[in-house]
């Protein structure tokens, strides 16, 4: 008798349901219990564990995720279904599962164990891509070296690679390609997989258009994206677009799409929506060097039209203050930079000097790749300097006016601007004032930071900072100006020490700064439960009055515990360093920082 395909779906649901009835019948007196913890056992060592959290009964909820799922005879079946799709994604496709509860009949909760029996491991065998184009080259390779024969066959892993060659098509111009895996199990361990490729036609751009944006900023945003006509397409230059939409600040919503524009041409088309011109932000608190501060800003996105915006600012603290003006104009030279001129007046309230700044610069950033910067600066200032210690030596530069050139470079590969995990990020600075009429303290400086992020384990993060900074006065200047001199101390720099309080200091232990810095930094973050995360950093460096006193032997170092808080604005920490060389005199050994962001 033959059976219709109806008739075999039913067989096989009545089945199901008897198989699985003597486990719904075992679960029902513990329905409502809290579920304690769930454990996975028998999986071969070559197959990693699939996330309780993703599972039903692993799920948490409530404040700080600290209150534990609900068991149920439903959620019982979803995890079991969810972990044997897991076993076969991951080369274990005839693998069972033998449910355990393990009740707390006291505190009515359970512990759940699902006992796997793996059955036999399907591994990979002969890895192939057909129908590659003659460019890119290499896509067969690129597919055998993410999956090397023999090791254990996972879904996940065939994606990925497919995704791969995807993004390979479509950076060699294939816009629309189409990567087809194909898996042909050889025998019960053993399984091939091909890759079929259609790379479709290779694409250029047909140009760029803007929607939705007001008719004076339209121009600008077709200019920023810079799309040659006739340019070969890639998914990086649709990237760079989007990118350079969004560094405007101008709109509040930037949407960036392809669409076909003839038979191998593709037209970038830029759904915008300007965001508010206007805006004050007035801010006050008590974080990072500062007991207190106090800013405001108010700026106009489009102050002069053509996205040429203007703002005023101020900021008050305890050791600064500090008002000003300025305006800039978008892609006025190349279509990925801006001009600024700012002009400001600052005062600077140490212990050992009093320094005012009045000054004016003029400043053209550029952006020559992805998330790399180049600003190229002058400057203008007249400054003027009170010294308030009673070293006579300490501060010997001329105040007046002050002629200064700087380039600043910065590349920021980071994931994550506020709290990265992956990546690194590189800046370097210099600056000169050049001798003669134009500056009465003539000088030369040069900074450098590297920081990097490397994750360890989930939710566990080594973080790590070099940094080095010299200059030197120039000409017939006997020293540097107070605020052109290097400080460290603090919970950005050297978290065992206060504000300033590293590197040399007059007779009342006031700072006076130096001509040579160094600053390293080493320090694991961890995730500890809903926002909260704990840390533990060492912080190295020093702060020499003169390069010929630079000795690495006087290097200070501290380590300690940091508190941390995620929120919306980055993160909140609490750190306390405790200087474990042999701290300068008068200086505590211990000092205690709130910060807000992390210190590198």
């Amino acid at each position: 008798m033959r059976l219709r395909r109806g008739q075999i779906l039913a067989i096989l649901v009545i089945a199901a349901v008897v198989c699985l009835r003597p486990v719904a019948m075992a679960a029902t007196p513990y329905a409502g219990w809290r579920v304690d913890a769930i454990r996975i056992t028998g999986l071969p060592a070559a197959v990693p564990p699939p996330p309780v959290s993703q599972l039903a009964m692993g799920a948490r909820g409530g404040f700080l995720r600290s209150r534990k799922a609900i068991f149920s005879e439903k959620s019982l079946l979803q995890d079991r279904e969810r972990i044997l799709l897991y076993l076969a994604r991951h080369g274990l496709p005839r693998a069972t599962i033998v449910t355990e509860l393990q009740p707390d009949r006291e505190r009515e909760r359970l512990t759940v164990v699902f006992n796997v029996v793996p059955g036999p491991l399907v591994t990979l065998g002969a890895v192939t891509v057909s129908g590659a184009p003659a460019e890119p080259a290499g896509l067969g390779k690129l597919a055998r070296r993410r999956l090397a024969p023999a090791r254990p066959f996972s879904d996940e892993a065939v994606q990925r690679v497919a995704s791969l060659l995807a993004g390979a098509l479509r950076g060699a111009g294939h816009a629309h390609p189409r990567v087809t895996p194909a898996v042909t199990p050889r025998d019960s361990t053993l399984a091939d997989v091909d890759f079929a490729l259609v790379p479709g036609p290779r694409h250029i751009l047909a140009g760029a258009v803007a929607e939705g944006a007001p008719p004076d900023l339209a121009p600008l945003a077709v200019r920023v994206m810079d799309v040659a006509p006739g340019r070969r397409y890639s998914p990086d230059k649709v990237a760079e677009a989007r990118e350079a939409l969004r560094e405007l600040d101008i709109f509040r919503q930037v949407r960036v799409e392809t669409e076909d524009a003839g038979a191998d041409s593709l037209l970038i088309r830029a759904q915008l929506r300007p965001a508010p011109f206007r805006t004050l932000r007035l801010s006050a608190g008590s974080w990072t060097d500062e007991a207190w501060r106090v800013r405001a800003r108010w700026l106009h996105r489009n102050l002069l039209r053509r996205g040429r915006g203007g703002e005023l600012f101020g900021a008050l603290s305890r050791h600064r203050r500090e008002i000003g003006a300025g305006v800039w104009w978008p892609a006025l030279l190349t279509p990925r930079s801006r001009s600024d001129l700012h002009a400001r007046w600052e005062l600077q309230d140490e212990d050992s000097y009093r320094l005012e700044n009045l000054e004016t610069e003029l400043a053209l950033v550029l952006r020559p790749a992805s998330r790399t910067t180049l600003r190229l600066g002058a400057s203008f200032a007249d400054v003027d300097v009170d010294v308030r210690t009673e070293d006579s030596e300490a501060f010997r530069a001329d105040d007046g006016r002050l002629v200064v050139f700087s380039i600043e470079s910065h590349r920021d590969r980071a994931d994550d601007l506020l709290d990265p995990r992956r990546g690194h990020r590189l800046t370097m600075t210099l600056a000169w004032s050049p001798p003669g009429r134009l500056s009465k303290a003539p000088f030369v400086s040069a900074e450098t930071s590297l920081t990097g992020y490397l994750p360890l384990l989930e939710g566990l993060v080594l973080a790590g900072r070099l940094g080095a900074g010299a200059a030197r006065p120039l000409g017939d200047a006997e020293d540097l100006l107070p605020n052109r001199r290097f400080y460290a101390g603090g919970p950005n720099t050297m978290r065992g020490f206060g504000r300033w309080e590293l590197g040399p200091a007059d007779a009342d232990g006031n700072p006076l700064g130096g001509e040579l810095r160094l600053l390293a930094g080493a320090e694991l973050r961890s995730a500890l439960f809903g926002p909260l995360g704990l840390a533990w950093f060492v912080d190295t460096g020093q702060v020499w009055a003169t390069r010929a006193e630079a000795r690495l032997d006087a290097l200070q170092i501290s380590t300690g515990p940091g508190l941390i808080l995620g929120t919306p604005l980055g993160p909140v920490r609490l750190d306390v360093g405790r200087v474990v060389t042999d701290p300068p005199p008068g200086r505590d050994r211990t000092a205690v920082h709130l910060a807000i962001g992390h210190p590198f």
